[in-house]
């Protein structure tokens, strides 16, 4: 059983996910295409609800950053 008092993933939109590393840093190489072929080829997990695909964005970052 999830841990309601653990901390909440933060799960964004692949749009999200782009804007959030933007923010972060407006020079960025990084490409929408290029989460959506990570999510796609499996590399960072995703969940799906309906149509949309959610990032936790913990997982991104730790998969860019190794």
């Amino acid at each position: 059983m999830y841990n309601m008092e653990s901390r909440t993933p933060k799960m964004r939109t692949i749009d999200q996910a782009i804007a959030d590393i933007k923010e972060r840093d407006a020079n960025t190489a990084i490409t929408k295409n290029a989460i959506e072929r990570l999510a796609y080829e499996g590399a960072i997990p995703v969940v799906r609800i309906g149509r949309k695909k959610l990032i936790n964005m913990d997982h991104l970052y730790k998969f860019l950053y190794e």
